[in-house]
């Protein structure tokens, strides 16, 4: 007799036996046929820029990868934005980045997420240090077909209008606003 498939969810990263995660609703991928989240990732495990120890990746997007760092000096946890090694030679991209990255720095509502430098390493690598927050995403608090009560709904609701509306003003724009972020 055969175990069942293993599954992985690509977004949660929970481990199942169904085709979608039972946590979030998201399909899910054979474990057998993907690397685990960080697998061969030179930066793990590193020092950047001799400033920050990479420890674990807990994030990608379009653009960068987001690792959980400590800083080597003060020890506080990190949260650091690469700029993906494919972006790293548009210079365009390079700049847009950047651009973010002294945006984000003046952002000081108290529900936006911190940036505290940003720079580049001799290797190429861009990356901006970021406010590490220990918690559940939205999604993870709420997952797809579940609901929430209005009060609180209203509630997060405003605080989130108010942290994009201060970086609004200053000329940021959030592109990828969703529970998960």
């Amino acid at each position: 007799m055969t175990s069942p498939q293993a599954y992985i969810c690509p977004e949660c990263g929970k481990v199942t036996a169904q085709r979608r995660c039972p946590h979030d609703g998201t399909p899910t991928v054979r474990k057998d046929l993907v690397q685990s989240p960080g697998a061969g990732d030179p930066l793990l495990g590193s020092k950047l820029d001799n400033k920050f120890f990479v420890e674990k990746r807990i994030g990608r997007g379009g653009m960068a990868v987001v690792y959980r760092a400590k800083h080597l000096k003060t020890e506080a946890p990190m949260a650091l934005k690469v700029l993906s090694r494919l972006l790293v030679e548009d210079l365009t991209a390079v700049r847009r980045f950047y651009k973010e990255a002294r945006l984000a720095s003046t952002l000081l509502h108290p529900n936006t997420v911190r940036v505290f430098d940003f720079g580049s390493t001799e290797e190429g690598s861009c990356y901006m240090a970021m406010e590490y927050l220990e918690g559940r995403t939205l999604g993870q608090a709420f997952p797809k077909g579940s609901s929430m009560p209005e009060a609180r709904l209203v509630h997060i609701a405003a605080q989130t209008l108010r942290s994009l509306g201060e970086a609004h003003e200053k000329g940021l724009v959030h592109r990828d606003l969703k529970p998960d972020n």
